[in-house]
């Protein structure tokens, strides 16, 4: 038996209480491989609004982007700046795959903890890794464009929130965001 019932146009979800709960259902501190730990730094409980202060810098940072689809829809788009994470301090391809695999993990026991505790079933896609622009090929530039456009579009009509965390690997404390671009309502059904 379905637990959810059929919602109107502008009705939200009704096992979601407030975005509190929701930012309650990222996990607080995982291991990563034994060779790494993700640990929350902090969770905004209110929506971003003013679209200003949301940065996507595909420019200068390593970006892993899932899409999220079923009953919360969107996007989540993991960032951590170039400067950060240099080849001088860090083996880049190790990183880059501990990162992608850093944040899949982060939004599979997300969207797990909100079936779980909310009732809210999605799924994501494979991650997108895009690495800062001196590092790429022309066809990367070219979808990462493609990307960037609809992200920008995307968060004017959805819900954005900003999620940190510290990711300690070889003795250093690299601190990242994820930002959270979902849609909480009901796909239309025709």
């Amino acid at each position: 038996m379905n637990n959810l019932r059929e919602l109107n146009k502008n009705e939200t979800f009704p096992y979601l209480k407030n975005t509190n709960e929701m930012l309650e259902c990222f996990p607080k501190d995982l291991k990563i491989f034994d060779v790494a730990k993700l640990k929350l730094s902090y969770a905004h409980p209110e929506a971003i609004t003013n679209f200003h202060d949301i940065k996507l810098d595909f420019d200068n940072s390593l970006s892993v982007i899932f899409n999220l689809y079923g009953e919360i829809s969107g996007h989540a788009c993991a960032q951590v700046p170039d400067h950060l994470v240099s080849e001088d301090s860090i083996n880049r391809e190790i990183f880059n795959s501990l990162f992608t695999e850093a944040n899949n993990i982060v939004i599979g026991h997300f969207l797990s903890n909100l079936d779980e505790n909310v009732m809210l079933l999605s799924q994501m896609n494979s991650p997108m890794l895009f690495e800062s622009s001196q590092r790429e090929s022309e066809g990367e530039k070219s979808k990462k464009v493609r990307i960037l456009k609809l992200l920008e579009k995307t968060i004017q009509h959805h819900e954005v929130f900003r999620i940190g965390y510290d990711l300690v690997y070889e003795n250093k404390l690299i601190p990242f965001h994820i930002l959270l671009i979902i849609n909480f309502k009901m796909p239309k059904n025709d």
